[in-house]
């Protein structure tokens, strides 16, 4: 039985683990910042450390790169009354452009797609490809994608039921791999994390291998 959003803070607090998400299905990153902020709608840097369990740092940089973006509006700190300090910095989501958190650096400035998120949006464009078109297809200039990069994304968005073989390699000759169309499950790339299991941020949830309740 999947837990449900509580229960994945909870089981995160009394683990005291910041990667839960390598062994259950549960937002991590930028990802998890931005459910927080649109859930919190106004937050002070502390309640969102409290939601999320991320570093302060971490969440420093990602706030005020959507403020110089304008996604958040930061609220003038106001002294307190018969205090020589000041109540804390607020900050309240002015742009909500739904789930998919944007992709800013701290500057304000869109940030570049990485490699296999250019081969997940070629691949959805190709429909069918060899390791060799789809480096092709999806390197830009200065930033060509790796052959052995492109082979291993291949190799375990396969393990994970994304795409087939088509045609077997041989000598001189490449194997074909086909995005199976039910899977095509967004525009978010599957990631293949550091423990080699597939989470499909599209989804939420981890994919392969397949988790056993």
């Amino acid at each position: 039985m999947t837990p449900t959003l509580e229960e994945r803070i909870v089981l995160k607090h009394r683990r005291g683990r910041k990667q839960v998400h390598l062994v259950m299905p549960y937002p991590t990153g930028r990802e998890a910042m931005w459910i927080a902020m649109r859930q919190l709608k106004t937050f002070t840097m502390s309640q969102l450390e409290h939601t999320t369990r991320i570093g302060v740092e971490t969440l420093r940089c990602y706030v005020v790169g959507l403020t110089k973006a304008g996604y958040l509006e930061r609220k003038a700190q106001a002294k307190i009354p018969g205090k020589g300090s000041y109540e804390p910095s607020t900050w309240t989501v002015i742009r909500d452009v739904g789930v998919d958190a944007p992709r800013i650096t701290r500057s304000g400035k869109l940030m570049a797609p990485t490699a296999r998120e250019r081969m997940w949006s070629t691949l959805r464009i190709l429909k069918e490809c060899s390791i060799e078109e789809l480096v092709a297809a999806a390197s830009e200039g200065s930033t060509p994608i790796d052959r052995n990069d492109a082979g291993d994304y291949l190799k375990h968005l396969t393990l994970a039921g994304y795409t087939r073989v088509t045609l077997k390699g041989a000598p001189y000759r490449g194997a074909r791999y086909k995005l199976i169309p039910v899977r095509d499950s967004g525009p978010q790339a599957p990631m293949v994390q550091r423990i080699k299991q597939v989470y499909d941020p599209n989804l939420r949830r981890v994919v392969w291998p397949v988790q056993r309740s």
